[in-house]
C-alpha cells in the first residue's frame, strides 16, 4: 500500500502542483485530513509545493498560450490560489498594452486560418486591416472571449477589424 508521502510525490513528479491540487488528490487516494495537511506542510517546507511559484508559473503559462488575465484568474482560482496572489501576479505579468498584444496574437491566428495577413508584429494597434464581415467579427469576438480577454479590449479590436 502507498503511504501519503509517496502518493503525494508521485502526484507532484509529472508538473508543477498548487497546494489545494494536491490535498484534493490526497484525499480522493482516501487519506485522513491530519495526515493530509502534515505532508502539505513538509512538501511547502522543502519548496516542493509552492503556490506562489505555481501562480507565477501559470500566469506565464496561459499567456504564452494566448489566454488572456480572465481565463488566467479563473484557472488559478479553481486550482484554489489566492485571490491577492493572482492578482499581484497578473498585474506583474499582464499589463493593460500587453493584453492588447496578446489578444491581437489570438485574432491573427483566427485570420491566418482564413487566409488573410493582415498584422506585420510591430505596431499592431497602428494596423489598418480591411474591412471584415460580421460572421468574422462574430467568431473572432467569441475567440477572445473564451480566452478570457475583457470586454474593453475585445471591442476595442473588433472596431479596428470593423472599420478596416
Amino acid at each position: 500500500m502507498v503511504d501519503c508521502h509517496d502518493a503525494a510525490l508521485k502526484h507532484l513528479a509529472h508538473r508543477e502542483r498548487s497546494v489545494q491540487e494536491t490535498r484534493n488528490y490526497l484525499k480522493g487516494k482516501g487519506f485522513q485530513n491530519a495526515e493530509i495537511e502534515k505532508e502539505l506542510g513538509y512538501l511547502q517546507e522543502l519548496h516542493y509545493l509552492d503556490d506562489e511559484r505555481y501562480c507565477e508559473s501559470m500566469v506565464r503559462y496561459g499567456k504564452n498560450k494566448g489566454r488572456g488575465p480572465l481565463r488566467i484568474q479563473m484557472d488559478l482560482k479553481e486550482k484554489g490560489i489566492d485571490s491577492a496572489l493572482i492578482q499581484y501576479y497578473l498585474g506583474e505579468g499582464f499589463s493593460q498594452s500587453d493584453e492588447k498584444i496578446a489578444a491581437w496574437n489570438e485574432v491573427e491566428k483566427v485570420l491566418r486560418g482564413r487566409g488573410i495577413s493582415v498584422l506585420d508584429g510591430t505596431d499592431k494597434e497602428q494596423e489598418e486591416p480591411p474591412p471584415m464581415d460580421e460572421k468574422l467579427l462574430a467568431k473572432i469576438g467569441r475567440k477572445l472571449s473564451a480566452n478570457g480577454y475583457h470586454t474593453d479590449v475585445i471591442y476595442e479590436i473588433l472596431g479596428i477589424l470593423k472599420r478596416g
